[in-house]
């Protein structure tokens, strides 16, 4: 079976606007090896931590009032900081203490090219793999798309260690990162450094054989998922034979994004997701539950539909695939994710820093609880296939296969 990609089409660009965010965890190292807050800024920055996750941090299970504890396990190193990449690392291992997603400090620099649809970082989404990190996707255009790494190499060494840990592509002061990695069984030998990207948009849609739809949706931010991409596809895949969704390493984004999407699949007034929120006035209640529901009435796409998933599909990205599987709306191939899915928001800090906290929980319309719980595809593949978007995509286009055979044998 070949791949046919002859046509594409190309809408304008378009403007998407919300602030509560579903960041998922994306691997990207700090600006510079600046220097770290004074002693006083940084007690004011703790504290100020402390204060917000007591008025405002939210997930169910989750004490937030242990911050002062996990703190104190932490303390000597955020102390002892020379930088201000130290003094974010420090910091961050401390909040991780909670084990949940969705909780850390940044700079409001790094915020805000966020929002402006770049970044400064690597460009690569890893995880661990026998005999070192294997790279789920590579960002178009980023510091390792120019060097050459592409998805499914195996990454073996950082800086002369093996690699073992996500950790070693964060703790380099001077953001250069020399690595040996493997690409189809070829050694190779390269340094990467720590540099500003664009960060990857979708489409164009690509219509593979059969008329078959493939859209891309790298992401749900602000500045990076675009509403006209998406409502062009819909507008012209009313005769589609099928639609593919690749949500490989899509981090999450937006509520509001990922509601505009879901709609086009998912009839109106149906449930989406739950939102559960702590009832901060009076504390030791039943959470109070909010049903976010589809909320279109054209355009209303009832084709068959595949996902594509993988290790770093995250949060909004998440929701999306569990709530789609879980109607039995789509069928999801690749490989499992993480479960870091919690809606969070961004709170400041003093001294240039800002506080990203989670404010709520999601379950699916059916009650599971996402966060902490991986998405498991109907149809698994290992991780190194999944990153072939050739072998996903004759995957997908085999399970249509088998779908229009099915119905033919059942209208004979």
């Amino acid at each position: 079976m070949h791949l046919v990609s002859s046509r594409t089409f190309f809408p304008t660009v378009g403007r998407v606007f919300w602030w509560c965010l579903l960041f998922g965890f994306v691997l990207a190292a700090p600006v510079h090896a600046e220097k770290p807050p004074g002693s006083e800024a940084r007690e004011a920055v703790l504290a100020k931590i402390e204060s917000i996750l007591h008025r405002e941090a939210f997930a169910l299970e989750t004490d937030f009032s242990r911050w002062s504890d996990h703190l104190a396990k932490h303390r000597g190193a955020i102390e002892a900081a020379d930088s201000q990449t130290a003094f974010l690392n420090a910091v961050n291992l401390a909040l991780s203490e909670f084990g949940v997603s969705h909780v850390k400090i940044k700079t409001k620099r790094a915020e805000r090219r966020k929002r402006l649809g770049s970044k400064r970082g690597l460009g690569i989404y890893p995880m661990p793999a026998e005999n070192g990190l294997m790279i789920t996707w590579v960002t178009p255009g980023s510091p390792a798309a120019r060097l050459g790494l592409a998805g499914g190499d195996l990454i073996t060494r950082i800086n002369g260690e093996p690699a073992t840990k996500l950790s070693q592509l964060r703790k380099n002061e001077d953001q250069i990162y020399a690595l040996s990695w493997r690409h189809k069984d070829i050694g190779r030998d390269g340094v990467l450094k720590n540099s500003l990207y664009a960060k990857e948009r979708p489409g164009p849609v690509r219509i593979l054989n059969q008329n078959i739809y493939f859209l891309r949706i790298p992401s749900f931010d602000n500045g990076t998922y675009d509403e006209d991409v998406v409502e062009a596809l819909f507008e012209n895949a009313t005769g589609a034979g099928g639609l593919i969704l690749d949500l490989r390493s899509n981090p999450g984004g937006e509520i509001s994004n990922l509601k505009h999407l879901m709609s086009f699949m998912i009839p109106h007034g149906k449930a989406l997701f739950h939102e559960v929120r702590e009832n901060k006035h009076r504390p030791g209640l039943t959470p109070n539950i909010k049903v976010h529901r589809a909320k279109r009435k054209d355009r209303f796409y009832q084709g068959p539909l595949v996902v594509l998933i993988d290790y770093w599909t995250a949060s909004s990205g998440e929701i999306f695939a569990a709530t789609l599987q879980e109607y039995g709306r789509a069928r999801l191939i690749g490989s499992p994710t993480q479960g870091l899915v919690l809606p969070s928001m961004i709170f400041d800090l003093p001294h240039g820093y800002r506080l990203q906290a989670p404010v709520a929980d999601l379950t699916t319309p059916a009650g599971q609880r996402l966060e902490s719980n991986p998405t498991r595809p109907d149809e698994a593949y290992t991780p190194q296939d999944t990153a072939n978007e050739e072998t996903m995509i004759l995957a997908a286009l085999q399970h249509f296969e088998r779908e229009r055979n099915m119905l033919g044998r059942d209208e004979q």
